[in-house]
């Protein structure tokens, strides 16, 4: 079973206000809802991980029979993108698409094109989209990277998970990560 995971849990220090419950400029949905509704065109299931703070309201806006919505478990509150796998991998999760709601400009082709290519994270000519990719969780490789105190999703997804990059066309702007307001 495919499931998105969307990460809507981080802190959105840089950003100044919740990125997740954001309505971008020209949108008309939150980031969190804009990624979602790409996510349920393609997944099998949804999970949205959170922080504490946004769950609720979070629940509200997305929360139905095929989206499932939870904060980081306890014992990963705060400790980045890892968390929100390692989130998701209690909850059974295996075979993901992670799209972080912080690209509320990507287009589903993108996601399209990650479902068909599992173990990959998109790319640029500029960047590695390290949440933007199609992973499959095995044994215990993430806890082990974890409980080692390894919180980089990048060399986690290179180095344990051997996913390859994957040179994706879209429009710069479809690939722009918000972490600032415009």
């Amino acid at each position: 079973m495919l499931t998105g995971l969307v990460l809507a849990g981080g802190q959105s220090r840089r950003f100044g206000t919740d990125k997740a419950l954001f309505t971008m400029p020209g949108q008309k949905l939150t980031n969190v809802e804009l990624t979602v509704n790409r996510l349920q065109l393609v997944c099998d299931q949804v999970l949205v991980v959170t922080n504490p703070y946004n769950q609720i309201s979070i629940q509200e806006l997305v929360a139905n029979e095929k989206v499932l919505v939870t904060a980081d478990l306890i014992p990963y509150q705060g400790q980045g993108p890892l968390a929100g796998l390692m989130t998701a991998q209690e909850y059974g999760v295996k075979d993901l698409i992670i799209n972080a709601c912080d690209y509320p400009f990507l287009k589903v082709d993108a996601i399209k094109f990650l479902k068909n290519h599992p173990n990959s994270y998109l790319t640029t000519a500029t960047a590695a989209h390290y949440t933007l990719c199609h992973l499959t969780l095995r044994n215990n490789r993430l806890e082990n990277y974890f409980s080692a105190g390894n919180r980089a999703l990048g060399p986690f997804l290179q180095d344990v998970c051997h996913c390859q990059p994957l040179n994706y066309q879209g429009t710069e702007r479809e690939l722009k990560n918000c972490n600032y307001q415009e």
